[in-house]
């Protein structure tokens, strides 16, 4: 995964199209062309407890539950990708 490697490989690309569609991969590819590979992690994990700031206060009572399930998703298409 491009937080813990450095880099947003083709396959990587192909399933966070399939999970988030073009239009958000779109953004990302853009966004991470924009800075400094020396600090994508830095900036990667600003923006997703920035993400998760938001998600709670939209949805404080089911916040836990929602978030479990992303982290889910996210490894289980991820995780599993590069054991293969």
């Amino acid at each position: 995964m491009v937080i813990k490697d450095g880099r947003f490989d083709k396959n990587e690309q192909k399933l966070f199209k399939e999970m988030f569609g073009g239009e958000m991969l779109d953004k990302l590819t853009r966004y991470l062309s924009g800075i400094d590979p020396n600090s994508v992690k830095t900036s990667v994990e600003d923006n997703v407890q920035k993400s998760q700031k938001e998600l709670h206060s939209a949805i404080p009572g089911s916040y836990e539950d929602e978030l479990q399930q992303i982290h889910n998703q996210v490894n289980t298409h991820f995780t599993s990708s590069h054991t293969s």
